[in-house]
């Protein structure tokens, strides 16, 4: 009988004795935790937003834009694109709508009117890195 309990006696033990172990780490002092309790205590606590609306008020109190920014970028997005004479104007205007739709988060219209940027024939090459890395971007989202 003593011969059957004496296994589950020294799994008990190993199990004790690993569990009070600290993994390597120095004990902390008394002192050090009442530092640790003190630095602690003096943050305040926020508590999360508790309704969908004050989440949005949040994120346009994060985005520093003012509504005339906006409507400005909505503006831009909405613009008739694809109008000038030469390709790099065409390419150009097709771009500007483009970063405008990535800022208001219409990702769709960023890569269509990229693709479509992308499409001209382009000297500009400042132009063509510019649309070429937004395009690089707008797929990675």
């Amino acid at each position: 009988m003593t011969s059957s309990i004496f296994p589950l006696h020294l799994c008990l033990a190993a199990v004790l004795l690993t569990s009070c172990q600290n993994g390597g780490k120095p004990p902390v002092s008394l002192s050090q935790a009442v530092k640790t309790t003190a630095k602690f205590e003096s943050q305040s606590f926020t508590p999360p937003p508790r309704r969908i609306e004050d989440v949005r008020r949040m994120l346009v109190a994060a985005t520093n834009r003012t509504p005339a920014a906006v409507a400005r970028l909505k503006a831009t997005a909405a613009a008739t694109a694809g109008n000038g004479a030469s390709p790099e104007e065409r390419a150009r205007s097709f771009y500007k709508r483009a970063v405008a739709a990535g800022e208001l988060g219409r990702n769709r219209q960023m890569r269509d009117d990229l693709a479509a940027a992308r499409a001209e024939t382009l000297k500009d090459s400042l132009l063509k890195a510019n649309i070429l890395i937004s395009t690089a971007t707008a797929q990675a989202d």
